[in-house]
């Protein structure tokens, strides 16, 4: 699984959860296949995404991720990775798991690295090392700001309701 997609999710365990929104959005503004059945197919269909519903087996709902590689077009081929959340996971996680997912931007890698699949295009990058040095610094800082928020959002103490009478010593005798 690309770390940017895995990245995608554990950066949403530490900020607070936004309004409740679609986990779907992304994936269909990303110009994915979506049927009727709870399903979404990437635009090169390599990749597949099934809300499967509730069943008198498991009890729950379950999100299935999976990429294969490109099939003979009736089936898919071998299965690269694949992901499986439960009813549990809170929707805004699986909702950043598929943003992150859906996203087109290019994934940097060494060129030649051996960390991707065969069939990426690789194309130099026009970013100099320390440009790309700056941005994960730049990503380091915001997430701690942002958890360093989202903890002070957590323990900030609650407001103390007013007094009307503040108690007096009672005088020595």
């Amino acid at each position: 699984m690309p770390t940017e997609v895995l990245a995608g999710f554990t950066d949403a365990l530490i900020t607070l959860p936004p309004q409740q929104q679609d986990p779907w959005q992304p994936v269909t503004s990303a110009d994915w296949h979506r049927d009727s059945d709870g399903a979404a197919r990437s635009p090169d269909s390599m990749c597949h995404i099934e809300l499967r519903p509730l069943s008198e087996f498991s009890g729950r709902s379950s999100w299935h991720v999976e990429t294969c590689e490109p099939g003979d077009g009736q089936f898919p081929g071998p299965r690269i990775w694949h992901a499986y959340f439960n009813e549990d996971v809170p929707a805004h996680l699986v909702g950043s798991f598929l943003t992150a997912l859906a996203d087109r931007s290019p994934l940097p890698r060494g060129m030649y690295d051996r960390t991707g699949h065969y069939s990426a295009v690789q194309a130099p990058s026009p970013l100099r090392p320390q440009q790309v040095v700056d941005a994960h610094t730049a990503r380091i800082e915001s997430l701690r700001a942002r958890a360093r928020s989202a903890h002070r959002q957590q323990t900030k103490p609650a407001p103390t309701p007013s007094k009307a009478h503040t108690a007096q010593p009672a005088p020595r005798r």
